[in-house]
C-alpha cells in the first residue's frame, strides 16, 4: 500500500498516462518527509548516498557523528550501546568525549537504616537484599559483569541529623560476576548491625 509500494506502475511510452493524483501524492510525500510529518521505517546515513541498503525496521544507521545543537538535549534513556571494541575499549584507548558502556554506572543502590537496624532499600540495575538485625547485606546485579574484577564505590552518611552512624567501615566479600556482599564495621573493625546510617554504592565495570 502506498507509500510502501508503488501507487501506480508505469511503462515507458505506454499506458497508463501519468495522473495528476500520483504527482500530487509524490509531492505530498516529499513535503512530509522534509517537514518531519511522515514516519520512516528505518534510515541509513552512510556519507555516500545512493546505495541500496536493508536496515532493520526502526533503526538509524550512521557512519559519522551525531551533532547536537548547543542548548538542545540528546535523550539517551533508551539507548543501548554496543559491547566490544566500541562499548568497552582497552585500557590504553582514549574515551575523551565518548559516551560508552565502559564509563556508565552498572548498578546503584542505597540502604537507609533506622535506630533499630531495619532498612529502607532502593536500587537501580541490581537488587539489595537485607535481613533486619544482620551485620551485612547482599547485592545481586541484574546483568552479570564479565568477571569478578570490577569497581564498587561506597558512601556512608548519617540518616538522622544529630545521631551519629555506628558504621565507619564497609568491606566487600563474596564478590562474583553477578553480585557481592557488604559487611558493616565499627571503629574497632568489629562487624555491627548498622544503625542511623545511609549506605550507598555504585558499580562500574565491563559487562558482556
Amino acid at each position: 500500500m502506498w507509500p510502501n509500494t508503488p501507487l501506480t506502475t508505469y511503462t515507458f511510452d505506454g499506458a497508463p498516462p501519468i495522473k495528476s493524483m500520483d504527482l500530487n501524492a509524490i509531492q505530498d510525500a516529499i513535503n512530509r518527509i522534509i517537514n518531519g510529518t511522515y514516519s520512516l521505517k528505518a534510515l541509513t546515513i552512510d556519507g555516500t548516498g545512493g546505495n541500496i541498503v536493508a536496515p532493520a525496521a526502526g533503526t538509524l544507521n550512521i557512519s559519522g557523528n551525531i551533532v547536537v545543537t548547543p542548548g538542545s538535549t540528546l535523550r539517551t534513556d533508551s539507548v543501548t550501546f554496543n559491547a566490544g571494541s566500541v562499548g568497552y575499549p582497552a585500557s590504553n584507548v582514549s574515551i575523551l568525549d565518548k559516551a560508552i558502556d565502559g564509563n556508565q554506572c552498572k548498578g546503584w543502590g542505597v540502604a537507609a537504616f533506622d535506630g533499630a537496624g531495619a532498612a529502607t532499600l532502593d536500587s537501580i540495575g541490581c537488587v539489595v537484599n537485607y535481613t533486619a538485625g544482620h551485620t551485612y547485606f547482599g547485592v545481586t546485579l541484574n546483568d552479570n559483569m564479565t568477571s569478578n574484577n570490577y569497581s564498587i564505590a561506597f558512601g556512608i552518611a548519617d540518616n538522622v541529623l544529630g545521631t551519629p552512624s555506628n558504621i565507619v567501615l564497609l568491606k566487600t566479600f563474596d564478590v562474583s560476576a553477578n553480585g557481592f556482599s557488604i559487611d558493616c564495621r565499627d571503629l574497632t573493625n568489629t562487624a555491627v548491625v548498622p544503625t542511623h546510617s545511609i549506605i550507598s554504592f555504585t558499580v562500574f565495570g565491563r559487562q558482556p
